[in-house]
């Protein structure tokens, strides 16, 4: 076969849309255009997040968040280029837009707005890479915002993926959303026969060898109430182990409990006082 038959084949058209005649040539030219675009976007965002995080002032969230919103612009002017340059206008594209109005009508309104949420979350940093967020009793580390979704890794090593609209439309907390520390609270028993003055000397000393626990701002120590079995504490204290804090909780707990076994402190377990008048079957006299 020759070139200028192979030419021949390939501008024979195949499809005709409203007009517009789509052949196998073109129809490759628009693959090669639509690749184009996807990688050039790619390398655009790139280079943007590395340009951007040399500048004063900017940190990573930032830097990501702008090389994303760039990213899908150029996406989507690409995409308009490489339709327009096949020959597809205004008239032609109206087909193609009452579908895709009728596909948004139908099943993709999740899809916008998850999407939509997507760029409110990367203008107004709701969250960024490296937050540390709770949703749905799940709390774990932001590893990326998407424009669809975003992915975090729990404190028990899962990715989880939350739609966009998920985290804008339910109550979630971020941790670090302006500092990275959080305050934790810790309870603590003792038995009513303890020196209350000696058991808060305890808690507030503990709180001094505890690694990743904070001196600024100080610790709190509250007495709570007079359980059933115990004196109740609480104590309030700042952490910059956000995501496990939980080690930390345990570390001070073992600290406590070392320094009541020393000072005679006890923690008390639940019990039950039990009076009997009379043992069953006995004969009174």
């Amino acid at each position: 076969m020759t070139w200028q038959e192979i030419e021949t084949w390939a501008n024979q058209p195949l499809i005709n849309i409203q007009g517009l005649e789509l052949s196998v040539g073109i129809l490759i030219k628009s693959v090669l255009l639509l690749v184009l675009v996807i990688v050039g976007s790619k390398l655009v965002r790139r280079v943007a997040r590395k340009a951007l995080t040399r500048l004063p002032n900017v940190d990573t969230s930032t830097a990501d968040s702008i090389a994303s919103l760039v990213y899908y612009a150029l996406l989507a002017l690409g995409l308009a280029w490489a339709l327009s340059t096949v020959g597809f206008d205004a008239t032609s594209l109206a087909v193609f837009t009452g579908a895709l109005g009728l596909g948004v009508g139908l099943g993709f309104q999740e899809i916008a707005k998850n999407f939509i949420s997507g760029i409110i979350m990367l203008i107004n940093k709701t969250i960024k890479v490296g937050d540390v967020i709770s949703v749905n009793d799940l709390t774990g580390k932001v590893e990326e915002v998407g424009m669809y979704s975003s992915r975090m890794r729990t404190v028990l090593d899962a990715t989880v993926i939350i739609p966009n609209s998920q985290i804008l439309n339910d109550q979630f907390v971020n941790w670090t959303h302006d500092r990275p520390i959080r305050m934790v609270e810790i309870p603590i028993g003792v038995h009513y026969e303890s020196d209350l003055d000696e058991v808060m000397n305890i808690l507030h000393e503990s709180v001094r060898e505890i690694e990743h626990l904070l001196a600024e701002p100080p610790a709190r120590v509250l007495l709570l109430n007079y359980g059933n079995s115990s004196v109740d504490f609480a104590v309030r204290v700042w952490t910059d182990e956000v995501m496990y804090f939980q080690r930390v909780i345990s570390v001070y707990n073992l600290e406590v409990w070392r320094r009541f076994k020393k000072s005679g402190v006890v923690i008390p377990y639940p019990q039950q006082d039990v009076y009997v008048k009379e043992w069953p079957g006995k004969q009174s006299e």
